[in-house]
């Protein structure tokens, strides 16, 4: 069963807020793909060892088993963000079995799970066209 708890990655920001599933003694699988874990290689599915503290905060210590999801980052430009075209694109990665996120810089993190062939930019220039026909991308 996911909890949200506060881990802390002694990366400067301080402990944040991440849904985790306990799968072992210190160990979590990250059931949030959020951008923090990035900054120690740790993404979406990822099993960690985290040490509990006092606070009941987890200090985080390393990834002991890589998922074999993927994370993509594609490079959209801002004429596709600001279309119609966007919100359909992220809807078809909730289709097809994806989770996606925006940071704070507007950067997009894909995850994508092992049996789904998905290529961002195939993807975007498809619906893009679906929609506007007669114009490029």
């Amino acid at each position: 069963m996911s909890q949200k708890v506060n881990v802390d990655m002694e990366c400067g920001y301080g402990p944040q807020p991440i849904w985790v599933t306990k799968v072992g003694e210190n160990l979590y699988r990250i059931e949030d793909p959020n951008l923090l874990w990035a900054y120690e290689d740790a993404m979406y599915h990822d099993v960690v060892e985290a040490w509990p503290q006092i606070d009941d905060t987890l200090l985080f210590q390393r990834v002991v088993e890589k998922s074999s999801w993927r994370c993509i980052f594609p490079t959209l430009g801002p004429v596709f963000w600001q279309s119609e075209a966007f919100e359909l694109y992220l809807r078809h990665i909730e289709a097809v079995g994806g989770l996606w996120h925006i940071d704070m810089e507007g950067v997009i993190f894909i995850y994508m799970p092992p049996e789904v062939d998905f290529d961002p930019h195939h993807e975007a220039h498809k619906i893009w066209n679906r929609l506007y026909p007669n114009s490029p991308l």
